[in-house]
């Protein structure tokens, strides 16, 4: 079965857009200058994490790294900065795709924090990682680098920029790296929430943390709702040796050129980007009202969200009585299947 996050409001929009600016030309056609990404893509991303993301320093061609979506970069970066065997710390709950992206080809196993519920977004979080990273320690287990999701999936809160800092620290403190999945950044809806990335933090200076341990991912599925353009884009702003060793096989995820064409195209017309981002935006919080509505009358407990396609809910008291958590869980699938909705049981991925 193939489990994919998407959200499909502005295809519309989308669809005609691209019809519209859709030209290939003569480096189109070819395996271009570079295999990490077009000139034109650079300038585009240049762009965007300087508008957007408020990136601290400007993001050039030596830091960027594209690829045939985010899964494929998070598998080129682990295939450079771990082992077989070593492991990745990421808070719970987390996006399954993570165990894919590690361990598929590269035998990295995803280790989960068990963070405190409420707590996710304080510095409170990082003393489960210390825990978590002891108990690594005691058995045996090298941890090579811990993941930072903001905004966040599946609970939609963005990270403050205290907390980031905070991760920063404990990277350093225990010489990891820290990866921060973006994939959200522009789908933050909440009225008093605010997205940082941490391109924006300068970590020498915030938390004494080497740049060089900092790794930003992004890319147009989500954000955008183009799952299939396949464009992921890992951004290292200060550690050449990772860009070097990703390049060497980079032609194994090459992005297409009629995909690099129509994202650059969009990233870099400021009018249609502005109207684009705007409208994805009332139609994310339009659809998030209709779920919150829907969940408030019929009384299912859930967490509010802020940011990104997801809500956090509670079914507890639709499971069955008897039996234990795999078969309860189970019976309530196959309620809701003959009703035409797919729960998939992913709890020990998330909690």
């Amino acid at each position: 079965m193939l489990l994919l996050s998407k959200q499909s409001l502005c295809v519309d929009w989308l669809a005609q857009y691209f019809r519209s600016v859709f030209a290939l030309n003569y480096n189109d056609f070819t395996y271009g200058t570079s295999l990490t990404g077009s000139d034109r893509l650079f300038a585009a991303l240049r762009s965007l994490f300087a508008a957007r993301f408020h990136a601290r320093l400007p993001v050039e061609p030596a830091h960027i790294i594209a690829g045939a979506g985010c899964g494929a970069v998070l598998d080129a970066l682990c295939a450079v900065l771990a082992d077989p065997g070593d492991g990745i710390l990421v808070a719970k709950p987390m996006y399954p795709g993570f165990a894919a992206s590690f361990g598929c080809r590269n035998g990295v196993e995803v280790v989960g924090v068990d963070v405190p519920e409420g707590k996710e977004n304080s510095i409170e979080a990082l003393e489960a990682f210390e825990r978590t990273l002891e108990e690594c320690k005691a058995r045996g287990k090298r941890i090579r680098a811990l993941v930072v999701c903001n905004p966040h999936n599946p609970l939609g809160f963005c990270y403050s920029r205290e907390v980031l800092v905070e991760h920063c620290r404990f990277a350093e403190k225990h010489n990891l790296h820290l990866i921060s999945d973006e994939i959200y950044a522009l789908s933050t809806f909440g009225s008093h929430s605010r997205f940082t990335s941490l391109l924006s933090l300068d970590p020498l200076a915030e938390a004494g943390c080497s740049p060089s341990r900092l790794h930003v991912v992004y890319g147009a599925s989500k954000d955008f709702g183009c799952n299939g353009l396949r464009i992921g884009v890992l951004v290292s702003q200060a550690n050449p040796d990772v860009h070097v060793a990703i390049e060497s096989s980079a032609l194994l995820m090459k992005v297409s050129s009629a995909a690099d064409m129509l994202w650059s195209s969009l990233l870099l017309d400021d009018p249609s980007l502005s109207t684009f981002l705007t409208l994805n935006l009332s139609r994310l919080r339009a659809a998030y009202a209709r779920t919150v509505a829907f969940l408030t009358t019929h009384e299912i407990p859930f967490r509010p969200a802020e940011a990104g396609h997801f809500v956090w809910v509670d079914l507890t008291r639709y499971l069955p009585p008897c039996g234990n958590d795999m078969e309860r869980e189970g019976a309530l699938a196959e309620r809701m299947w003959a009703q035409g909705l797919n729960l998939v049981r992913l709890t020990a991925l998330y909690r």
